[in-house]
């Protein structure tokens, strides 16, 4: 029960030993006794740690935690994920939050951040349901990717290294789900020699090396609470439109568009008032050309920013960008990404 009476006594330590005799329900001395380690930790009190009803997902206390656990996860999660999230997981540092079921995983991310950006919490950890991390294991996490990958990189914890950078956004380094999968990051994935050349720079890893990129998988991502604030401050048009609604992070919108049309709506405004006091249909004229050359500027702006293939960690790593918050990615954290093979007789 060593485990178990641990945890007790690392909760009693968090709260203080006033507090934590308020919440287990026993007297102060007893609980200097448990952190003492002279009496045995009760089985109510272990009990009392793991009871919904003293800290359910809904009520959760955030007080203290330096990092929340973000878990976007739609129907189910492979064994391998769990065992790496069980063995980062620091019940004294970290909670926990989750968005499962829903199929547009834009709307989990967001709703993940706007739990980060209320909760206080400084660090945010993005572990999608096919993830599998480096988790201070260097045999176990070796032996179930195939990955052979050297000490001491297969025994970094992920949490700690990404932390220790000090950067409000970095990821850690994986691969496309199929035969020689392209790096998940933007150079990674460029088209033609470029793509190529990034690809096989990248297999080189894992090796003491960050990356500074426009963008970034969100599968392994450590994002800084200032980042969504500095998004909600820059991109007010991001804000929810309606009740229940999560900001926007992440959803797919043509920001270029919702910034310069309002400018070129209020020159046409002006054109128009000014054509009614003079009556000038060629400076009208002119002045609409004008506008209309400008939305044509907009709108290849805004096709080239929010290219249709682009997914949801593209759009949040670019505005992020623009917010004053680039991505890295850590070389020296390779990730296995797990996907679907069929096994038969070959």
């Amino acid at each position: 029960m060593s485990f178990l009476s641990d945890l007790v006594v690392s909760k009693c330590k968090e709260l203080g030993p006033d507090k934590a005799a308020e919440f287990f329900g026993v007297g102060e001395g007893l609980v200097r006794q448990w952190i003492a380690g002279s009496k045995p930790v009760s089985l109510a009190a272990v009990d009392k740690v793991f009871s919904p009803a003293s800290e359910g997902f809904a009520g959760v206390s955030w007080e203290g935690k330096k990092v929340m656990l973000m878990l976007p996860w739609y129907k189910t999660t492979h064994p391998l994920t769990a065992f790496c999230l069980l063995a980062l997981l620091d019940r004294t540092k970290m909670g926990a939050a989750m968005e499962f079921g829903d199929a547009m995983i834009a709307h989990a991310r967001n709703r993940l951040l706007d739990t980060l950006v209320n909760s206080g919490v400084e660090h945010g950890f993005f572990l999608d349901d096919d993830m599998i991390v480096p988790c201070g294991n260097p045999g176990w996490f070796n032996r179930y990717t195939g990955l052979a990958v050297p000490e001491p990189f297969a025994g970094l914890n992920t949490l700690d290294r990404l932390v220790s950078h000090k950067k409000s956004l970095v990821s850690g380094l994986y691969f496309q789900r199929k035969e020689g999968g392209r790096p998940v990051y933007l150079e990674g994935l460029m088209d033609g020699t470029a793509g190529e050349m990034e690809a096989r720079e990248a297999r080189t890893a894992p090796r003491d090396f960050i990356k500074e990129t426009e963008w970034a998988g969100t599968g392994c991502l450590l994002v800084h609470r200032s980042v969504p604030l500095a998004i909600r401050e820059k991109m007010p048009w991001l804000a929810p439109q309606a009740p229940g609604e999560a900001w926007h992070y992440f959803s797919s919108a043509s920001d270029a568009t919702i910034q310069r049309l309002p400018d070129v709506a209020a020159e046409l405004t002006a054109s128009l008032k000014e054509f009614s006091e003079t009556g000038e249909v060629g400076a009208l004229e002119r002045r609409v050309g004008d506008a209309a050359f400008r939305i044509g500027e907009i709108a290849g702006a805004s096709t080239k920013a929010n290219r249709l293939n682009d997914g949801e960690d593209a759009v949040f790593g670019r505005r992020a960008k623009v917010c004053g918050h680039p991505t890295f990615v850590d070389f020296g954290i390779v990730c296995g990404h797990l996907g679907g093979k069929v096994y038969a007789t070959k």
